[in-house]
């Protein structure tokens, strides 16, 4: 009875492991457009590989068993990368550092500031900057919040929601980058 009642106290739940997805409406197929994407920051806090909740106030909570399938920054580098593609309807999309024979037309940076899942909501807080890299000029630069609604903590939802908050942080950079494009 001792060796059944250590062997359970012993045992661990299996991990589970998410991954944010991105919304590829449509595969690409242009050449006009090249894209860049990086480098992109999240804050130290993030680079947990367990699913962080916010709670009360300033507390965070630090899944165990839920956890990212990747490190979340290059999560987010690959969703945006793959929005943006999608998007811009371009094939030539290269995650930073690109090689130095395949300088890209735009750079897109983005410091990611805050992702956080809340008790009904999630929320992410970026800025991001958009180069014309062939001049080095400034496209645009912003700072943006973006808010969804969470419907549970379950971690299916929180990888869920944070890639319907990639989604709406790539159509505002693909929008920005469209117009530049429009005016040359």
């Amino acid at each position: 009875m001792l060796a059944t009642l250590v062997t359970a106290c012993g045992s661990t739940p299996p991990s589970r492991y998410y991954m944010l997805s991105a919304d590829a409406a449509r595969p690409p197929g242009g050449d006009e457009l090249s894209i860049g994407v990086g480098p992109i920051s999240i804050p130290d806090y993030l680079k947990n590989p367990g699913m962080i909740v916010g709670r009360d106030g300033h507390r965070l909570d630090i899944s165990r068993f839920d956890r990212w399938a990747e490190p979340l920054e290059a999560g987010v580098t690959r969703v945006l990368a793959l929005n943006l593609a999608s998007m811009l309807d371009t094939r030539h999309v290269d995650v930073f550092p690109w090689r130095s024979d395949s300088i890209p037309d735009y750079a897109v940076q983005v410091g990611v500031a805050q992702f956080t899942a809340r008790q009904d909501d999630a929320l992410l807080v970026a800025s991001w900057t958009i180069l014309r890299t062939s001049s080095g000029e400034l496209v645009e630069q912003s700072l943006t919040q973006y808010y969804a609604a969470l419907p549970s903590k379950n971690p299916d939802q929180v990888a869920a929601v944070y890639s319907t908050l990639l989604l709406k942080l790539s159509e505002d950079i693909a929008a920005a980058i469209q117009r530049d494009a429009d005016k040359t």
